[in-house]
């Protein structure tokens, strides 16, 4: 059996300082087809991690906490911002680049 999947899918990619890494994973998010958006929250980083992204303009939504309001903060403030029916909010991209999504929250 053949399912089609049909939901949009928004990603949210937290952030702290991961200048080195997070164009990199934001890139191969938007090369592929299976997102809508892909919303960067950058939870207070001390390096240059939103300017790694500003390269990328309108492809994607930045958001900037200005100062670390801890772990759960920033997936919280993408699933607000979320346009998708399912998002996937994920570790910081150090912690995932290449894997395959996993966590999934149906928007109702």
């Amino acid at each position: 059996m053949n399912k089609q999947f049909t939901h949009e899918i928004s990603v949210i990619v937290p952030i702290f300082n991961e200048q080195d890494t997070v164009a990199g994973v934001v890139e191969f998010l938007l090369s592929t087809s299976l997102f809508i958006e892909v919303i960067c929250i950058d939870d207070g980083s001390i390096d240059r991690s939103i300017e790694r992204l500003q390269h990328l303009g309108d492809r994607i939504t930045t958001i900037d906490n200005q100062i670390n309001r801890g772990k759960g903060f920033s997936p919280a403030r993408g699933i607000e911002r979320a346009r998708g029916d399912l998002e996937t909010a994920r570790a910081p991209p150090n912690a995932w680049a290449g894997e395959c999504l996993s966590k999934y929250r149906l928007k109702v």
